[in-house]
């Protein structure tokens, strides 16, 4: 390869990577939709049952190309079928054409044909050999997604088929693309054969010189005894001695110090996946090697699954089973192994991966999250120090990430044939991994412009000088090659301009990538330097391309931090692992650590990551990926404020257990029941004897707390729950406070004050309406629960942002009050749907009042009490379901008053009157029926004529009808003096200077009214209209006279009933 081919190495390699990774994208969203069963469109050829049988044919004689089928029926659908499978052989013909290219770059940038063995050395062309091993790594994952879309010998034999039937195309792109896919049914016996020929020994070779760069990284990151030991994630213990630790940081090893350790780590699930793939494709090379071996042998001990892509994995032990059955071949000897065969090294290692490989891995999560719980609190206290700590930083986010994404991989999976073992790799402690990586990554989204403003400073005042001195030293040199033409020395004298910008632009956000022209330079360097015969190797030639690599890998931090965080920090394939996140939400919601809660939120930001892993080459996703992920965010907000609102149940509930267990009439009960119990145990009186009860004052011993410890569980729980709503912020505006998801925006404050609302709500229902709505409960039980669920939802939401007390205001105002915050239709439609509680205690008050009535079921049994201003049952009179006095006496009513105010007295008052209307009409239409009977009755009377008398008095048949209605209208009037004084009272305790000044106001008209005509006082007509101050007065229980009922006068002279018969009755 000469100088100008090597110099667009990497650059071809990096394009080369990014287009392979979105023609896998395209193949998995072509699969997913087209061929898989039930896809949304999926061609009818592939489902039709008339054409399985020419299905299987196809598939058998694959990959022979296929002859046009002569069949009527199928002449009349080709071109039907050609247009349905375009779409998929386009994608299939792209993916063998790029398989082609990628196996041809692989080639010339190992030196396989006549190039030379290029350098690859992990401090000197570090970014070669990453883009080389990508693409060596691409090439392996596209033959393995090849293998797993469904039914693609018979798509390819319709489309040929149905191509050559309507003379659409030629079969000149057929064997490109049916080799490609034949060898997908054994895609690492394929690769293995391809690849283990004597033409690619240099192939061979870069990669092995490629893993043993890597070899003390990936070492270190599996030896969790060593890890802990170093701790390179402490910011404390790495770095401390500078405030630059870009180079005082510890190196990886002695062999490279100038390769940070950092980086390195942040790279080791990737270096793990290069020791697995090439082990399978080339295991001459691992089991030549004893330290491959030893290598790979702690990887396949800790993993059983690799990643090939979106949530594709590969079985490490199952793909090396099926590789020892044909390799070693025969004459080969693995001496690294010892007297021990592949298949037995290979049983040992499954052995251990089934026994070990999930306490590995928790024991070095458990390490991450403390490391990265450390670094969010000295990070939240001192953001500065982000810049000059931020390799530290980044490594242990890209570890974190790692980690997540191995746990998710192996989740449910089984060693075992029979399943055995398919719960070691569960972790309770996955959601604060998660929530812990989450929120490091959002203190260092809120902060990137200290990171960036750091290392700009830093490139333009360090690295620029130190480059341009290496640059002068070593011109010399560069001008004596031959190999080095006058345009390459320009753009190597040019490098330091590069990196001598505006800082100011930097500040600003959204920052183009000022240094991306730098890096594509470096790149060109690289390759050309990576040359051997250029001769420019060793001293200070080595020390310029340390320092380029260093500054390119900076420059990154400067203008594509965003991009570097996206790739190595965020979990952007978890939209494939859905099913995964949700259960793992579920745990965090749900499991005995109710600190988890404050990690819940997390779940949301994690799998909106996926909405940014879309790739050009499949655009189609964009839509498909955002939508999904966005209604999942919403699910998952939702299911967040259903445990909220659960555990609001709870606590409230065992607060509603505890103060009825502590109040003084429960202690007397159960004073009570414990001398019951004493007695039936001693034989003195037979009663059923429970569990015996501690002795009131009991609980203040400590030695009954479980209960207590319950309730502190509960509260630490909903407490944590609210924690997480404080981690949304990812910048200024609406990032501070909201969720962006696609089209949507999600502001979990307005979630939780909806679920508080509903829940208040819907409590002030239970607690109020009982029995399948057949009764509600007494006043002043519903206001000492509605009162505890009030602290509690008070003390719960202390903090949290929410205002609780306007939500509680707002409830109340809708449910104990006739007015409403809602439209006029609204309203409607919820007056049809359903009743408030106003409304459910008016109408029971008025129903139980009926049914206290003479005509009513239960007439009897109660007594009206004068002394107590109260209805009470009678002792010895026959038994009532409904304890009246629980209802309507003295403190009920006041505690009705004090719930539901003037306005639910006024509402009650209504209902009231109008009974009261409709009973005095009742004895009014009894009256005009009884005119004649009363008129003889008075006529006789008059006479004195006893006979006649009585015979009168005979005819006056319905009296005891008429006096009952008179008794009922008594009992209704009792009861609304009755409220008037409540409230009164209550009104007179809670608002006193108004309670005072209206009864002033009252007792100033009542004298102006009765003193009409003295010109000595005021003057008022009894004339006036004074019902707007009525009302006034009438929701504060009082009225202007205290002689005459206002409200029932005014009801009675609505009837406009004719006097006549009033005068009939007896004096």
């Amino acid at each position: 390869m000469d100088f100008e081919a090597a110099s667009k190495t990497i650059g071809t390699c990096r394009t080369l990577n990014k287009y392979c990774k979105g023609i896998m994208a395209r193949m998995l969203y072509v699969n997913s939709t087209m061929l898989v069963q039930g896809g949304s469109k999926r061609p009818s050829c592939l489902s039709s049952v008339e054409f399985g049988k020419m299905k299987k044919k196809l598939e058998s004689s694959f990959p022979e190309c296929p002859e046009a089928i002569k069949t009527p029926q199928f002449d009349l659908l080709a071109s039907q079928f050609a247009s349905q499978l375009q779409d998929v052989y386009d994608c299939f013909e792209e993916a063998a054409c790029l398989k082609e290219g990628m196996f041809k770059v692989l080639k010339e940038v190992s030196g396989s044909g006549n190039g030379p063995f290029p350098t690859l050395k992990l401090d000197l062309t570090p970014t070669l050999i990453t883009n080389f091993m990508e693409l060596w790594l691409n090439y392996i994952k596209l033959h393995m997604i090849a293998s797993r879309i469904e039914d693609r010998k018979s798509v390819l034999g319709f489309y040929f088929a149905s191509a050559s039937a309507t003379h659409r195309r030629s079969d000149s792109s057929w064997n490109t693309v049916s080799n490609f896919f034949s060898a997908s049914d054994e895609p690492i016996k394929h690769l293995y054969n391809e690849v283990n020929q004597n033409s690619l020994n240099n192939l061979k070779e870069c990669v092995l010189q490629c893993l043993n760069e890597i070899v003390s990284t990936v070492h270190l990151y599996y030896n969790t005894n060593r890890f802990q030991e170093m701790n390179p994630l402490s910011i404390v213990s790495q770095g401390g001695e500078s405030a630059l630790p870009l180079f005082a940081s510890t190196p990886i090893s002695q062999r490279y110090p100038s390769v940070s350790l950092h980086f390195e780590l942040s790279r080791s699930a990737m270096y793990s996946e290069w020791i697995a793939y090439s082990t399978l494709i080339m295991p001459s090379l691992t089991f030549n090697s004893a330290g491959l071996t030893e290598l790979f042998g702690t990887i396949a001990s800790e993993l059983l699954f690799v990643d090939v892509f979106r949530g594709q994995a590969l079985n490490i032990h199952a793909e090396m089973e099926k590789l020892s059955q044909f390799f070693p071949p025969k004459g080969m000897s693995l001496p690294i192994l010892g007297k021990k065969k592949l298949k037995d090294y290979l049983k040992d290692l499954k052995k251990a991966v089934g026994t070990s490989s999930g306490i590995k891995q928790k024991r070095r999560r458990y390490y991450i999250i403390g490391e990265l719980e450390r670094l969010i609190n000295i990070v939240q206290r001192v953001p500065g120090l982000l810049g000059p700590k931020f390799p530290i930083i980044f490594a242990a986010l890209s570890l974190a990430r790692n980690e997540v994404m191995c746990y998710w991989r192996h989740l449910g999976q089984s060693t075992g044939k029979k399943g055995q073992d398919s719960t070691q790799y569960d972790d309770q402690n996955i959601s604060t991994l998660i929530g812990t990586a989450d929120k490091l990554l959002g203190l260092v989204t809120r902060f990137t412009k200290i990171i960036r403003t750091y290392y700009a400073e830093f490139i333009k005042n360090s690295h620029r000088i130190a480059i341009s001195n290496l640059i002068s030293t070593i011109m010399v040199d560069l001008s004596d090659s031959e190999r080095f033409n006058e345009n390459m020395l320009n753009k190597i004298l040019n490098l330091p301009f590069f990196l001598d910008f505006d800082l100011s632009l930097v500040e600003k956000e959204n920052t183009k990538p000022l240094l991306q022209e730098f890096r594509w330079e470096c790149d060109r360097l690289f390759g050309s330097l990576s040359n051997p015969m250029t001769g420019l190797h060793g001293g200070e030639a080595d020390a310029l391309l340390r320092r380029l690599s260093t500054a390119r890998l900076h420059s990154k931090l400067v203008d594509s931090l965003p991009n570097l965080l996206g790739k190595c920090a965020e979990l952007r394939d978890s939209y494939w692992y859905i099913s995964a996140l949700k259960q793992d939400l579920s745990t965090c919601l749900y499991g005995r650590d109710p600190n988890l809660g404050q990690y819940s939120i997390s779940y949301l930001h994690v799998l909106l990551t996926s909405c940014n892993n879309i790739y050009p080459e499949c655009p189609e996703e964009q839509t498909i990926v955002s939508h999904n992920c966005a209604t999942s965010c919403e699910e998952m907000m939702g299911e967040i404020c259903i445990r909220i609102d659960q555990i609001l149940d709870l606590i409230v509930r065992d607060h509603l257990i505890l103060n009825l267990a502590t109040s003084p009439v429960e202690a007397f009960n159960r004073y009570e029941r414990s001398i019951i119990a004493s007695k039936a145990r001693k034989g003195t009186v037979e009663a059923q004897v429970s569990a015996e009860e501690p002795l009131p004052g009991k609980e203040s011993s400590g030695q009954t707390s479980e209960q207590i410890l319950i309730l502190s569980n509960y509260n630490l729980l909903i407490s944590n729950l609210l924690l997480a709503f404080k981690s949304i912020s990812r910048g200024k505006g609406i990032k501070n406070i909201a969720i962006i998801a696609h089209d949507r925006v999600i502001v979990p404050i307005e979630h939780i004050s909806n679920v508080l609302e509903s829940f208040f709500r819907n409590f002030l229902k239970k607690s109020i309406v009982l029995e399948d709505e057949s009764r509600v409960s007494s006043p002043s039980k519903a206001i000492r629960m509605i009162s505890t669920c009030v602290s509690v939802m008070q003390k719960s939401m202390e903090g949290s942002g929410v205002d609780v007390d306007k939500i509680i205001k707002l409830v109340l105002l809708d449910e104990l009050s006739e007015w409403n915050r809602r439209s006029d239709k609204e309203s409607l439609n919820a007056a049809n749907t359903q009743r408030t509680i106003l409304q459910w205690m008016v109408k029971y008050y008025v129903y139980l009042i009926k049914r206290i009535s003479p005509n009513g079921d239960m007439p009897l049994g109660f007594v009206y009490v004068k002394a107590r201003k109260s209805f009470a049952s009678i002792p010895n009179g026959p038994k009532m379901a409904i304890q009246i006095e629980s209802y309507i006496s003295k403190c009920e009513l006041v505690a009705f008053c004090s719930m539901l105010g003037g306005g639910g007295v006024r509402a009650l008052n209504q209902e009231l009157l109008a009974l009261v209307a409709g009973r005095i009409k009742e004895v009014h239409q009894m009256l005009i029926h009884l005119t004649p009977s009363l008129i003889r009755f008075r006529d006789s009377k008059d006479s004195k004529d006893e006979s006649n008398w009585h015979d009168a008095l005979r005819s006056l048949y319905s009296l005891d009808k008429m006096f009952e209605h008179i008794t009922a209208i008594g009992i209704l009037v009792t009861v609304r003096s009755l409220l008037r004084e409540a409230l009164c009272s209550v009104s007179a305790k809670t608002m006193p200077g108004l309670h005072s000044t209206t009864q002033a106001a009252c007792s100033m008209l009542n004298s102006a009214l009765q003193n009409f005509g003295d010109n000595e006082s005021v003057q008022i007509s009894p004339e006036a209209d004074l019902s707007s101050f009525e009302s006034y007065a009438a929701d504060l229980g009082l009225q202007i006279s205290t002689d005459e009922d206002v409200g029932l006068l005014n009801a009675v002279h609505g009837l406009k009933l004719n006097p006549g018969p009033w005068d009939l009755l007896p004096i």
